[in-house]
């Protein structure tokens, strides 16, 4: 613009200059509004999402993570998972299962610790499974908690499943475990099963064993903590 005599003095530009609505998205460079530019609540970091109210947040309830795995160097008679790992962060804990027994006919179990010491006592727990074959049997009061049991053939071969540990931590209410997997002893036999503790308690452990014997090298139990 061509001006008769002194040229202004240039003025900033100021949001009081500019009409509601006049800078459209074509105006804005892509890529040039940071993260910190939001105006969005909560911690803006990789490991949250902006949801629809305009807040940072955590993935919702029901992600996995991962807090602890066993893998056998040398057999064992026990792995364990202990109040290290079971805590009140989480309601319910969800475990993948790879075991072997390193004798046949054995059969995978389970005990729950309270305080740190491993409940055995004659009516502790109450079990039952049922097999894809229909058979199946339970017990409401057995110092451990069975997940099958062989009595057809020799069993050299791993179990592989998973089990859902629900609400250790509350003492008033029965913590109860649910599981499925298979036994691989030659042929697919798919097990289905539920137990409970028998005593309303704050478990803080959790115990896996065969019924004699030791498990086999290579045997893998992984625990994982379910958000809320």
């Amino acid at each position: 613009m061509s001006y008769i005599g002194k040229v202004p003095t240039a003025v900033p530009l100021s949001t009081n200059d500019l009409a509601d609505s006049i800078v459209t998205s074509a105006k804005i460079t892509d890529g040039t509004i940071a993260l910190a530019d939001l105006s969005a609540t909560g911690t803006k970091d990789s490991t949250t999402f902006l949801r629809g109210d305009n807040t940072f947040a955590e993935a919702g309830g029901g992600s996995l993570v991962k807090l602890s795995s066993t893998t056998l160097t040398s057999t064992s008679t026990f792995i364990t998972f202990d109040s290290t790992i079971i805590t009140s962060t989480y309601d319910a804990y969800y475990f993948t299962i790879l075991a072997s027994p390193e004798t046949d006919n054995d059969y995978l179990q389970i005990r729950l610790s309270d305080g740190g010491a491993f409940n055995s006592g004659a009516s502790d727990y109450g079990w039952a499974y049922i097999n894809d074959n229909g058979t199946g049997t339970s017990d409401n009061g057995d110092p451990q908690i069975i997940m099958f049991d062989l009595t057809d053939s020799a069993f050299a071969n791993a179990y592989q499943g998973e089990l859902t540990l629900l609400n250790p931590q509350n003492s008033s209410v029965k913590t109860v475990i649910n599981h499925k997997g298979h036994r691989n002893d030659g042929s697919p036999n798919l097990i289905t099963g539920g137990a409970q503790r028998l005593t309303a308690e704050a478990n803080d452990g959790i115990q896996f064993f065969f019924s004699s014997g030791d498990i086999s090298v290579g045997s893998t139990i992984t625990c994982y903590g379910i958000e809320k």
